[in-house]
């Protein structure tokens, strides 16, 4: 690991936050929409598992719906200025930046069959949080090929909804959200079809962690 991604490393480490994925774009390639000078490298760094919550959530106002977007700003932006590089979020726009292709370019995340992405290493309980922008060509890891979840033959993930929500060719948001309505459901604790995947098991969300995002995905205008 070169020296700039070993300190970013380091730097987040104390946050909850790991480098989920990073890439080095062609000289001819526009990745960053907006930008006349392309970066070097992108570095995608984010949470897997819960490791976040309890620094985010002991720095958070308890009741500002968009606590956990301003932490993320606030907590990497000193990092990306003493690095001296830029750095863009998922949630900022527009431009709005394209996580999900870059995450994929990367070689680390592919499409699951519930449609969001896998981390080879984390599964489905991971989220990026933000992209730091180096002007160098930093010494990455060779672009990993193949999607592991066509080698899942059961493919667990998308009989394991109690509403089939996922049995369809679109993930069925109402079906989930009626059912959700009951707050005891053990789907408050985490996806049950994102749990039944068999990478990254060692990642589900700690349940007050998962209630957090599930109650974001239930009212997403409530203070929380």
């Amino acid at each position: 690991m070169s020296s700039k991604l070993a300190i970013l490393d380091h730097e987040i480490a104390p946050l909850g936050l790991v480098i989920l994925a990073a890439f080095c774009p062609k000289c001819e390639e526009k990745a960053v929409p907006g930008q006349d000078s392309q970066p070097g490298t992108i570095v995608m760094v984010g949470n897997a598992g819960s490791a976040m919550w309890t620094p985010f959530d002991q720095a958070r106002e308890k009741n500002d719906p968009d606590a956990m977007n301003k932490w993320t700003q606030e907590s990497l932006q000193p990092i990306a200025d003493s690095l001296d590089c830029d750095l863009v979020f998922p949630f900022a726009g527009p431009p709005w930046y394209p996580f999900v292709s870059w995450a994929e370019r990367s070689g680390n995340v592919v499409k699951s069959p519930l449609g969001m992405g896998l981390h080879r290493e984390y599964g489905l309980f991971h989220a990026h949080r933000g992209a730091f922008l180096f002007k160098e060509i930093l010494p990455v890891a060779a672009r990993k090929t193949g999607n592991p979840c066509q080698d899942c033959v059961s493919q667990p993930c998308l009989s394991a909804c109690p509403v089939s929500a996922f049995g369809g060719k679109a993930y069925n948001v109402a079906h989930c959200k009626s059912y959700m309505q009951d707050q005891k459901v053990e789907c408050w604790t985490g996806c049950l079809a994102r749990k039944a995947c068999p990478i990254g098991q060692d990642c589900h969300y700690s349940a007050e962690h998962a209630r957090y995002h599930m109650q974001a995905f239930m009212n997403p205008d409530i203070n929380r």
